[in-house]
């Protein structure tokens, strides 16, 4: 509560005359020609830190938006620390562009056209991301920039049989060229491949993504891979290289990977609740693995095999080789080899020789009966 008194000597000391219940405002004041501007030249000069608070701030719930806004952040953060760069495309394409939507494949849906599009470039919504960013692909090509990074986040649109709309929140990657920079100390630089662009996607999943070999043509992909989370490995999106032919187009002499997932299920699938161990005390002891496979057999199920078994001393598995002889003369042609790095290490004490053996060859008994293959 302020005065009568107050007010008017406040007022009064600004140049304003009072007239019984009018003040008139003098001409060089025309900043305040409404009753609540005269309410803040009260409080200004009567001091805003003399004004009590009843309430400080107001509480906001963290809702569903701040959830998804939160993880979409932390997967742009990530991508952009390995080196790639966001984009931001429009939602709209030209019809020609629908072919280059290679990793969406949207059963049973279809793409929107728009009734009255404004040129013959944006006629349809973007059903998927990834062919607005083989279009800055293309562009940074002419631009002489053919080692790219790329990602984007956004919204994708589509057509349900019954004439309804689907929207969904993506996220899609493009990895070409040079693994590394052009320098004169590597004499053959190697490109990027689609080890690389797993590599990538793993990065923002540590719990571990399913990748999975697809034989699918309306995917128009080579190479292409169901990408899943979990142990029933529900399906978050899909990955793949594009066809030559398309990146020849492009001007793009690389090999060209692509991903594209759906972020609201690849955030179902993600958990925050990660398990951290200090490092090992105690030397570790490795053993090596060379088993026949049938040559159809992806290293992912003998992944998915060490990562079910249950060992407290087995620590690491990592696959160091893959061998394979079509002419049949040092393997059969319907088997191949892959080598395996074993690790076993105690957290409390050094172990020894036999127990290692013990648990290298329960290992080795599992292989046999759960894969079925043969020790080289």
């Amino acid at each position: 509560e302020i005065p009568d008194e107050k007010i008017v000597g406040i007022l009064t000391s600004l140049g304003l005359s009072r007239s019984g219940s009018e003040w008139t405002i003098p001409s060089y004041r025309l900043d305040l020609p409404r009753p609540v501007d005269l309410v803040e030249e009260v409080a200004r000069v009567f001091g805003l830190e003399n004004v009590p608070s009843n309430q400080q701030s107001w509480f906001s719930p963290k809702s569903k938006a701040d959830e998804s806004y939160d993880f979409a952040r932390k997967i742009q953060t990530t991508l952009s620390s390995l080196g790639f760069f966001e984009t931001r495309n429009l939602k709209l394409i030209s019809e020609a562009q629908l072919a280059d939507d290679r990793a969406t494949p949207h059963r049973g849906m279809s793409p929107i056209r728009l009734k009255n599009p404004l040129n013959d470039e944006q006629d349809y919504l973007r059903p998927g991301l990834v062919p607005g960013l083989l279009a800055s692909a293309g562009r940074n090509q002419r631009f002489g920039n053919a080692d790219l990074r790329l990602f984007e986040t956004g919204r994708v649109f589509t057509a349900t049989p019954k004439g309804g709309e689907v929207e969904h929140e993506h996220l899609a990657l493009l990895m070409t060229g040079g693994r590394a920079s052009r320098s004169w100390a590597d004499g053959k630089p190697s490109n990027l491949d689609i080890h690389d662009l797993r590599a990538a996607l793993e990065a923002f999943s540590p719990q571990g993504l399913n990748f999975v070999p697809v034989d699918d043509d309306r995917l128009l992909c080579a190479c292409s891979i169901e990408i899943g989370r979990g142990k029933k490995a529900a399906k978050i999106g899909m990955a793949g290289i594009v066809p030559p032919a398309r990146a020849r187009e492009l001007d793009l002499e690389a090999p060209v990977m692509v991903a594209e997932l759906n972020l609201k299920k690849l955030a179902a699938a993600f958990s925050d609740d990660l398990k951290y161990e200090e490092l090992p005390k105690f030397p570790g002891s490795s053993r090596d693995i060379a088993m026949l496979v049938p040559v159809d057999l992806g290293a992912g199920v003998v992944d998915e095999f060490f990562g079910g078994y249950e060992e407290k001393l087995l620590q690491s598995v990592e696959l160091f080789d893959i061998f394979q002889d079509p002419s049949g003369e040092k393997l059969p042609a319907d088997k191949k080899s892959l080598a395996y790095s074993v690790t076993y290490r105690a957290a409390d004490r050094t172990l020894e020789a036999n127990e290692v053996e013990t648990a290298h060859a329960k290992l080795l008994d599992s292989l046999r009966s759960g894969l079925h293959v043969e020790f080289r």
